[in-house]
């Protein structure tokens, strides 16, 4: 099945996500040479629209994963 890159992003991804709040852009693609500069912007675009309780909800579950 092919992905469709237009809409791909990796907003399910914790270990990505975490760093995609801690790295810059040209850090993260680097670091994840394998994702497309247009699943980053995806991501960016999805995160931005989030509602305050949607972030507070990953910011949650990061502290759990990590602990």
């Amino acid at each position: 099945m092919k992905t469709d890159i237009k809409n791909a992003n990796f907003l399910d991804d914790i270990e990505k996500m975490q760093d995609f709040r801690i790295l810059t852009k040209k850090q993260f693609l680097q670091s994840y040479s394998y994702l497309t500069e247009q699943e980053y912007d995806n991501t960016a675009k999805a995160v931005q629209q989030w509602k305050p309780n949607q972030v507070k909800a990953l910011s949650d579950s990061f502290a759990r994963s990590t602990a």
